[in-house]
């Protein structure tokens, strides 16, 4: 997840896209909040919170990463 955290973080950087506190706080939290509910990865029990919680780190990762290029 790293890694492609990474490659993202250069593709946003090199098309000139800015990172806000939208990016840091909301987007993550939207990502989560669609695979553990809209998918219904609670039904999942806790491999669904932990698949939830790793997609929303994922985002989290990226714009922090597009942020200190």
């Amino acid at each position: 997840m790293n890694h492609y955290a990474t490659l993202r973080a250069r593709q946003l950087h090199s098309k000139g896209k800015k990172v806000n506190l939208f990016h840091v706080l909301i987007k993550p939290f939207i990502r989560f909040f669609i695979h553990y509910f809209v998918r219904l990865g609670f039904l999942d029990g806790f491999a669904g919170f932990i698949f939830g919680k790793t997609q929303a780190y994922g985002v989290l990762t990226r714009y922090i990463k597009q942020k200190n290029k």
